[in-house]
C-alpha cells in the first residue's frame, strides 16, 4: 500500500520528502478511506506515555484532527491537565488513565480497564519510555522484583499489546 502522492521513485531511492505522505500527514490519513476505515474523528487512539514529550505532542495531532485520545501517564496531575487540553483541542472523548508501567500488576489492570471501555481502538501507540540508569551500574529493581527499564521499556508494552490485540483487530486496521 502506497501514499498516492508517493512517486515509485521515492520509494525506490527512499528519499521521503515533502511530496510524500511522512511529510503530509493529513494526506496518509486520507489514505485510510481505501481501508475502509472511519472518518478520524470516530477513531480511538491509545497513547502511552502522553504526558511529555513525543507522546504528548503525538496526542495533540490527534486531538486536532477530532480522534478519540486515550491518555496514559504516571502523574495523575499531568493525566488531568493533558486530558483538559486535548478537549479543548478537539478530542472531545479524551480519557485519562494512571498506571505505573513499571508494575505489571497496573498495567494488567489498565489493560483491562481500557478493553472493557473501548472495544474497538484504531491505534495503540506504545510510547511510555524509561532509562532508569545512574550510571552506578547497580541494579534498579521494581516493588514486582524485575529490572526497572526492562519491565517499562519491554515487558509492559509487551503485556498490554496483548492484552489489546483484539480491541486493535477490531478495528478492522489490526
Amino acid at each position: 500500500l502506497k501514499c498516492a502522492r508517493m512517486s515509485d521513485s521515492d520509494i525506490e531511492s527512499a528519499s521521503f520528502g515533502p511530496s510524500c505522505c511522512l511529510g503530509d500527514l493529513p494526506a496518509c490519513w486520507a489514505m485510510s478511506k481505501d481501508l475502509g476505515l472511519p472518518p478520524l474523528r470516530q477513531r480511538v487512539f491509545f497513547v502511552t506515555g502522553a504526558t511529555d514529550g513525543i507522546g504528548e505532542f503525538t496526542a495533540q495531532q490527534l486531538a486536532r484532527q477530532g480522534c478519540t485520545v486515550l491518555v496514559h501517564g504516571r502523574n495523575p496531575g499531568k493525566v488531568e491537565r493533558v486530558v483538559g487540553a486535548l478537549k479543548a483541542m478537539g478530542s472531545a472523548g479524551a480519557k485519562g488513565f494512571v498506571a505505573d508501567l513499571s508494575l505489571m500488576s497496573d498495567v494488567r489492570r489498565l489493560g483491562a480497564e481500557v478493553a472493557e471501555g473501548y472495544p474497538i481502538i484504531h491505534g495503540l501507540l506504545n510510547n511510555a519510555g524509561t532509562f532508569a540508569g545512574d550510571y552506578t551500574g547497580r541494579r534498579q529493581e521494581t516493588a514486582e522484583g524485575n529490572v526497572y527499564s526492562l519491565a517499562v521499556n519491554v515487558m509492559a508494552p509487551f503485556l498490554l499489546t496483548s492484552m489489546l490485540l483484539d480491541n486493535v483487530r477490531n478495528s478492522g486496521a489490526g
